[in-house]
């Protein structure tokens, strides 16, 4: 089978929906299936074209003039998309024409869904769209446009995948129509990963949370918790990897707090380091506000780690029972979770244990690719 996997973008081992592709493509070039990938040009010091573990990967600029751009004073922009939008349309015509595919499967409804649509138009072609949060949570505040556009693609789309229930449910909700063909395919992991490397040297014991320093990520609010017991368990430290547009208002309020030398902001850290540093925790908190699916959290369990995470989004489908939910935003109730599993060692390791054998129900290569493949035959 052709497979034409249609990115935001792609480069091996990235977080989110990059490593949702990244995976997906191992898998279905280990199993004989042709395999190409066609990613935005973000940023443009990329490569336009280069092969990534084999695997074809074209990049292009998906632009054109939007009235904001003009409303933001960003006439470079608006000028653009002129020059963009038909040089972008032409190219995605000939990676069309020359791989054939007999799958299109699109990940994140972003611009690149203009230019699909317009080729869909021109010449149909079997067509899954996979919504991964953001294209989904992030559409009622935005303009006319977007609202078009989403409701346009999941029109044509042959089928609508989610990675999360409670995502999927608020796509049915802006979206009813699409109800007959669209389903939950959850993200996947790679177990293998967690059995390499050992657990990360840290000179006291240490809890552990990773992502993307965002507001809707909550680590102000874990920060906020983990200051409130910093005098019960004086021999504990946090260690939180990641960056992101909040890392210097943590660092402030980290100090704030007074938990230097007890709270460490990491920084950008390599998924092998991440597997060392999960090994390693006590356990993992995951104190998301927003989190479609949560596959931060699913890593955890994989490294046999009990998570603490909040009640939001994805996370209580595949945490409650295995793992400690808490309430998000709520700096008191995520205190009294960090407290019970600090004091509790015996329901440490009996969740943790459960959380292990979770993690394998969501095996990319036994599990998730199964449920993809029965998608693109129809």
């Amino acid at each position: 089978m052709r497979v034409l996997l249609v990115a935001s973008r792609y480069l091996p081992h990235l977080g989110g929906v990059e490593n949702v592709v990244w995976n997906l493509t191992q898998e279905l070039t280990q199993l004989g299936h042709q395999v190409r990938i066609v990613a935005s040009r973000y940023p443009r010091t990329l490569p336009a074209y280069e092969l990534i573990g084999g695997v074809p990967v074209r990049r292009l600029i998906f632009l054109y003039p939007r009235l904001e751009h003009l409303r933001n004073r960003r006439f470079d922009l608006f000028a653009g998309g002129f020059w963009y939008c038909p040089s972008t349309l032409w190219a995605l015509r000939r990676e069309l024409m020359s791989f054939r595919p007999d799958v299109l499967h699109m990940h994140f409804l972003g611009a690149a869904g203009l230019f699909l649509l317009l080729q869909h138009h021109l010449h149909p072609f079997r067509w899954v769209v996979t919504l991964h949060g953001d294209d989904v949570e992030g559409l009622p505040p935005r303009r006319p446009l977007d609202h078009w556009l989403f409701h346009r693609v999941l029109d044509h789309a042959d089928r609508v995948t989610a990675c999360s229930k409670a995502l999927l449910g608020e796509a049915l909700a802006l979206h009813p129509a699409m109800r007959a063909k669209a389903t939950v395919v959850c993200n996947g992991i790679d177990l293998t990963r967690f059995m390499q490397g050992s657990p990360f040297d840290h000179p006291r014991r240490y809890v552990f949370a990773v992502g993307q320093l965002a507001r809707k990520k909550g680590f102000d609010v874990l920060l906020r918790a983990f200051a409130e017991l910093k005098g019960e368990f004086p021999e504990v430290d946090l260690l939180i990897a990641g960056d992101g547009v909040e890392r210097q208002a943590l660092e402030s309020l980290l100090a704030d707090l007074g938990l230097r030398g007890r709270a460490v902001l990491l920084g950008r850290t390599e998924p092998p380091d991440v597997v060392r540093l999960l090994k390693g925790s006590l356990f993992q908190v995951v104190p998301s506000i927003l989190e479609p699916f949560g596959i931060v959290a699913l890593e955890g369990m994989a490294a046999g780690k009990v998570v603490l995470a909040t009640r939001t989004g994805g996370l209580p489908e595949f945490v409650d029972g295995v793992g400690l939910l808490v309430e998000p935003g709520d700096v008191r109730s995520l205190a009294s979770g960090l407290r019970l599993l600090l004091t509790d060692s015996s329901l440490r390791a009996e969740l943790g244990a459960r959380g292990l054998q979770q993690a394998k129900r969501f095996a990319w290569s036994e599990q998730i690719v199964p449920q993809y493949l029965t998608l693109y035959q129809g």
